[in-house]
Protein backbone atom coordinates (compact mmCIF):
# COMPACT_ATOMS: atom_id res chain seq x y z
CA UNK A 1 0.00 0.00 0.00
CA UNK A 2 1.21 3.97 -0.67
CA UNK A 3 0.49 6.64 0.57
CA UNK A 4 1.02 9.45 -1.59
CA UNK A 5 2.26 12.51 0.87
CA UNK A 6 1.06 14.86 -0.99
CA UNK A 7 -2.60 14.45 -2.41
CA UNK A 8 -3.01 12.16 0.66
CA UNK A 9 -4.53 9.22 -1.60
CA UNK A 10 -3.82 5.65 -0.88
CA UNK A 11 -2.87 2.77 -3.46
CA UNK A 12 -1.98 -0.46 -4.01
CA UNK A 13 1.55 -1.00 -5.42
CA UNK A 14 3.59 -4.07 -6.38
CA UNK A 15 6.94 -5.13 -8.21
CA UNK A 16 9.27 -1.84 -9.34
CA UNK A 17 6.42 0.57 -8.42
CA UNK A 18 7.04 -0.77 -4.41
CA UNK A 19 10.86 -0.62 -4.60
CA UNK A 20 10.84 2.93 -3.76
CA UNK A 21 8.13 2.77 -0.79
CA UNK A 22 9.91 -0.16 0.59
CA UNK A 23 13.57 1.90 0.71
CA UNK A 24 11.72 5.12 2.16
CA UNK A 25 10.46 2.56 4.79
CA UNK A 26 13.58 1.04 5.82
CA UNK A 27 15.28 4.47 5.48
CA UNK A 28 12.51 5.69 7.52
CA UNK A 29 12.96 3.60 10.81
CA UNK A 30 15.33 4.81 13.76
CA UNK A 31 18.13 2.62 15.41
CA UNK A 32 15.76 1.63 18.91
CA UNK A 33 12.53 2.81 17.61
CA UNK A 34 11.05 -0.71 17.21
CA UNK A 35 11.33 -2.29 20.52
CA UNK A 36 10.74 -5.81 18.91
CA UNK A 37 13.71 -5.05 16.68
CA UNK A 38 16.38 -2.49 19.10
CA UNK A 39 18.83 -3.12 16.29
CA UNK A 40 17.29 -2.53 13.62
CA UNK A 41 17.24 0.51 11.53
CA UNK A 42 18.95 3.50 10.62
CA UNK A 43 20.78 6.25 12.67
CA UNK A 44 19.67 9.22 10.40
CA UNK A 45 18.36 11.17 13.49
CA UNK A 46 21.55 10.59 15.40
CA UNK A 47 23.98 12.03 12.51
CA UNK A 48 21.93 14.52 11.70
CA UNK A 49 21.39 16.14 14.38
CA UNK A 50 25.05 15.77 15.09
CA UNK A 51 26.75 15.98 11.69
CA UNK A 52 24.19 18.73 9.60
CA UNK A 53 25.89 21.51 7.62
CA UNK A 54 28.98 18.52 7.87
CA UNK A 55 30.99 17.93 4.74
CA UNK A 56 30.91 14.11 6.69
CA UNK A 57 26.78 14.06 6.50
CA UNK A 58 26.46 12.49 3.40
CA UNK A 59 29.44 10.17 3.86
CA UNK A 60 28.11 8.97 6.99
CA UNK A 61 24.44 8.42 5.75
CA UNK A 62 25.83 6.67 2.48
CA UNK A 63 27.96 4.30 5.33
CA UNK A 64 24.73 3.74 7.62
CA UNK A 65 22.92 2.72 4.29
CA UNK A 66 25.60 0.32 3.13
CA UNK A 67 24.62 -1.85 6.55
CA UNK A 68 21.00 -3.13 5.34
CA UNK A 69 21.68 -3.34 1.99
CA UNK A 70 24.84 -6.21 2.98
CA UNK A 71 24.40 -7.01 6.50
CA UNK A 72 21.87 -9.96 7.10
CA UNK A 73 18.82 -9.03 9.63
CA UNK A 74 18.26 -12.24 11.48
CA UNK A 75 14.25 -11.62 12.37
CA UNK A 76 13.64 -13.69 15.35
CA UNK A 77 9.86 -13.54 15.24
CA UNK A 78 9.80 -14.40 11.60
CA UNK A 79 12.76 -16.85 12.28
CA UNK A 80 14.54 -16.08 8.45
CA UNK A 81 17.68 -13.71 7.69
CA UNK A 82 17.13 -11.04 4.73
CA UNK A 83 19.04 -7.87 3.63
CA UNK A 84 16.68 -5.25 4.41
CA UNK A 85 17.40 -3.62 1.44
CA UNK A 86 16.80 -6.48 -0.52
CA UNK A 87 17.86 -6.29 -3.66
CA UNK A 88 20.12 -3.07 -3.59
CA UNK A 89 23.44 -4.87 -4.46
CA UNK A 90 25.52 -1.15 -4.10
CA UNK A 91 25.28 1.49 -2.14
CA UNK A 92 27.10 4.80 -4.49
CA UNK A 93 25.41 7.38 -2.58
CA UNK A 94 23.22 9.63 0.06
CA UNK A 95 22.43 13.30 -0.19
CA UNK A 96 21.02 15.23 1.82
CA UNK A 97 19.00 17.68 -0.18
CA UNK A 98 18.00 20.33 2.52
CA UNK A 99 19.26 21.24 6.18
CA UNK A 100 16.22 21.34 7.76
CA UNK A 101 13.34 18.65 7.82
CA UNK A 102 9.90 19.48 7.03
CA UNK A 103 6.73 17.74 8.37
CA UNK A 104 9.23 15.22 10.11
CA UNK A 105 10.58 14.29 6.58
CA UNK A 106 14.21 14.73 5.22
CA UNK A 107 14.78 14.60 1.28
CA UNK A 108 17.62 12.10 0.30
CA UNK A 109 19.19 11.61 -3.30
CA UNK A 110 19.71 7.86 -3.04
CA UNK A 111 21.67 6.19 -5.74
CA UNK A 112 21.68 2.32 -5.74
CA UNK A 113 22.56 -0.31 -8.25
CA UNK A 114 19.63 -2.73 -7.90
CA UNK A 115 19.53 -6.28 -8.93
CA UNK A 116 17.40 -6.70 -12.18
CA UNK A 117 17.30 -2.90 -12.77
CA UNK A 118 21.07 -1.04 -12.68
CA UNK A 119 21.80 1.93 -11.65
CA UNK A 120 18.77 3.52 -9.45
CA UNK A 121 18.42 7.33 -8.78
CA UNK A 122 15.58 8.58 -6.83
CA UNK A 123 14.29 11.33 -4.43
CA UNK A 124 13.20 9.58 -1.08
CA UNK A 125 11.69 11.98 2.11
CA UNK A 126 12.77 9.60 4.96
CA UNK A 127 11.22 9.92 8.28
CA UNK A 128 13.88 12.32 10.77
CA UNK A 129 11.76 12.47 14.25
CA UNK A 130 11.82 15.65 16.42
CA UNK A 131 14.04 15.44 19.75
CA UNK A 132 10.73 15.61 21.63
CA UNK A 133 9.65 12.53 19.85
CA UNK A 134 12.88 10.76 20.05
CA UNK A 135 13.18 11.51 23.68
CA UNK A 136 16.15 12.96 23.96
Amino acid sequence: MYVDLKTRNIATVAGVEYFPQKNRNVLSVQRGEDVFHPDFGMRFYEYFRLFVGSPWLNWLLTLNVVRPASIPFTDPILKRSYTPLQCVTRVRSIEVLEDVPTENRIPLRVDFDVQGLGRWGHELHAYLPTMEQRGS
